[in-house]
């Protein structure tokens, strides 16, 4: 029995008794009755206190527990309070009076993060008790319903270009130069005293001019909108930056060295050979790609790559 229900009870109890003193005569009405009725006043005055709180105490608790049934934190309990202390008339109240709301209004406002005078949207929510007593109509989909567009990229090809360590400073303004040494120094044992031969070493230089490799696609403000996927604009630009990047690839391997185009490493190869024709077989496969071990540019297996062009 909850404590609301047992002090109604004694409450009753004590009414229904003051009541039968009240209609005791002169006789019946004797110093010890008196003394039960002026302790039933007082413990009746204290019984109607007690009553009033474990109301206010019983109700909340039973509030808490729905709440907790709900799945409602302690956090967003305090700002449920905060939000049934609220509402949109004192905003709009406040709007017509040029000024800024204050109170619950003021302070939902703060929590929510938004500027003076600004309506939370969390106000037209409905709260966990109105959410659990409301009787809800299911309204079915329209006969047109939404395409749910899937966006995919462009399939490239992977490139070999990073296979190759190839090597891409970044430079100042102007031709880039390179230089190496392809004639080395000699040395050779001699006899004490003997002199020593000297041997001038020759540079090579090789320079490359800037080249551009554009890409370009135009797309209008009404085609974004009309897609339906926020995703569209951005799919097309990170196509752009690979399609660029797949030409790049391209030029490093095959590119001429004329039209615009830079050199690539096949145009650099003086004694670059077609294989023969026919399939391969595995034992010229093995002996071509032991052939690179030169024990200067690679000196083991695992140093070997081989590309292939079609």
């Amino acid at each position: 029995m909850l404590d609301s229900q047992r002090l109604s009870i004694r409450l009753s109890e004590i009414r229904e008794r003051l009541n039968q003193i009240l209609g005791l005569e002169a006789d019946g009405y004797t110093d010890e009755v008196k003394a039960e009725e002026k302790t039933l006043q007082v413990e009746h005055r204290d019984a109607e206190q007690k009553y009033r709180s474990s109301v206010i105490t019983e109700g909340e608790e039973s509030r808490q527990q729905s709440l907790n049934g709900a799945g409602v934190t302690p956090e967003q309990q305090e700002r449920l309070e905060l939000r049934s202390r609220a509402n949109v008339g004192g905003y709009i109240s406040s709007a017509l009076a040029g000024r800024v709301p204050s109170g619950a209004e003021a302070e939902l406002t703060a929590a929510a993060d938004l500027e003076p005078g600004q309506i939370p949207f969390e106000l037209w929510e409905l709260t966990p008790e109105q959410r659990q007593a409301e009787d809800r109509a299911v309204t079915g989909s329209p006969s047109s319903t939404g395409v749910n567009l899937d966006l995919r990229p462009h399939v490239f090809a992977p490139s070999i270009a990073g296979f190759l360590a190839l090597d891409m400073p970044v430079v100042e303004s102007g031709t880039f130069a390179t230089g190496t040494l392809s004639t080395a120094a000699t040395a050779a044992a001699k006899a004490k005293s003997g002199a020593a031969e000297e041997t001038a070493a020759d540079w090579t230089v090789e320079t490359s001019v800037p080249h551009r490799v554009p890409a370009s696609i135009r797309l209008t403000l009404e085609d974004i909108a009309a897609v339906g996927q926020s995703n569209f604009e951005t799919l097309l630009k990170q196509h752009v930056s690979m399609v660029v990047s797949d030409e790049l690839n391209n030029l490093i391997i095959n590119g001429s060295g004329s039209s615009n185009e830079p050199h690539g490493f096949l145009s650099r190869l003086t004694d670059a050979t077609d294989p023969a024709t026919g399939i391969e077989t595995w034992s010229r496969f093995l002996k071509v790609l032991s052939a690179g071990i030169d024990g200067l540019w690679a000196s083991e297996l695992s140093e070997i790559g081989l590309v292939g062009r079609c």
